[in-house]
């Protein structure tokens, strides 16, 4: 987990020359694990979640109305630095609180909400059934009514 140090991107950039001279095309450099060290395009910064992961991402800056120009992975959470005291994981709203009861009441509030979200949905969609089923109905009931009309206009059965 070290950073490039310029050593490092020179002997990339003679790489990346030395392979453009004979006719490749040299889009990126990946290291061993897949992640991309170079590339022609935006470079990316090594940033770390509160959980202790290492992520490469393109940085987003961003400016408030004060002036103040912000990075958005800083503002998320994300560190510059591997964290010292890791934060865990909350699979339920996608971010990181600071003890493993603060996740399990985050878990236990998503599944609570998302169980009362299904009942409303089941019970609209039994609603929006029992008026289709109406619908249906008042219009098999039109239907007879137009087909005798017309058996008593024609006078034969249809």
């Amino acid at each position: 987990m070290s950073l490039i140090t310029p050593l490092r991107k020179e002997i990339m950039q003679d790489i990346k020359q030395e392979l453009e001279q004979s006719g490749a095309a040299v889009t990126e450099i990946r290291d061993k694990q897949g992640r991309i060290l170079f590339n022609n395009r935006i470079p990316r910064t090594r940033y770390f979640t509160p959980d202790g992961r290492e992520e490469f991402k393109i940085p987003q800056h961003r400016e408030r109305r004060d002036g103040v120009v912000y990075d958005i992975f800083i503002a998320q959470g994300y560190t510059l630095t591997p964290p010292t005291n890791l934060k865990p994981y909350c699979p339920s709203c996608d971010m990181w609180h600071d003890t493993q009861e603060e996740v399990d009441a985050c878990v236990e509030k998503k599944s609570k909400f998302m169980a009362s979200m299904n009942r409303k949905a089941s019970r609209e969609l039994l609603k929006e059934r029992k008026e289709k089923d109406t619908q249906i109905t008042n219009l098999e009931a039109k239907v007879d009514k137009l087909t005798k009309l017309l058996e008593a206009k024609l006078g034969e059965k249809i």
